[in-house]
Order: structure tokens, then C-alpha cells, then sequence
């Protein structure tokens, strides 16, 4: 390795240390596109939740079909919206 390429920071293949460390998902992807996932999943899945447990649920806000409307519809609208800016760029 020449001693511009260790002065950069990069290895021997010349990919910087950041981004070779990182997980294959997140070089592909990038951070935005996983937090909007974990979001839209969390949200449908707290939707899920709310509509199997019915009355047994550890949160109510409203009406059964309210609150699952409201947890599903947000995490599909998140991720179709996310997907519309990324086919915009």
C-alpha cells in the first residue's frame, strides 16, 4: 500500500474503512431507506397487534378498527411515500 492511500485512510482495495465496515444492506440502501422500514414494519405491526389482541390490547385510543386503520395506514402510507421521493430522484 503506497503511502497516499494510508494517509487517505482507505485499504488496499480503496474503499474507505466507513464504508466497508458498514452491512451490506446499508452500503446498498443506505440509513434512510432501513429507518423508514423499521418504522413502516413497527407501525403495521402495532396495527397487527391491535387487531388480534381486540380488547386485551396494552393501548387504546379510539375503536379496535380505528387504531388498526390508523397503525397499518400509516406504516403503507410511509413506505409508498418513501418509494415515491426515491422514483422522483
Amino acid at each position: 500500500m503506497s503511502r497516499s492511500t494510508m494517509r487517505a485512510g482507505r485499504g488496499s482495495n480503496g474503499a474507505s474503512p466507513a464504508s466497508s465496515s458498514r452491512p451490506r444492506c446499508l452500503r446498498q440502501w443506505g440509513e434512510p431507506m432501513v429507518a423508514t422500514a423499521v418504522v413502516s414494519v413497527t407501525s403495521i405491526g402495532s396495527g397487527v397487534v391491535r387487531l388480534i389482541c381486540r380488547e386485551r390490547s396494552p393501548w387504546k385510543v379510539r375503536s379496535v378498527a380505528f387504531d388498526a386503520v390508523c397503525g397499518i395506514g400509516f406504516g403503507v402510507v410511509l413506505a409508498l411515500l418513501y418509494l415515491a421521493i426515491r422514483f422522483i430522484r
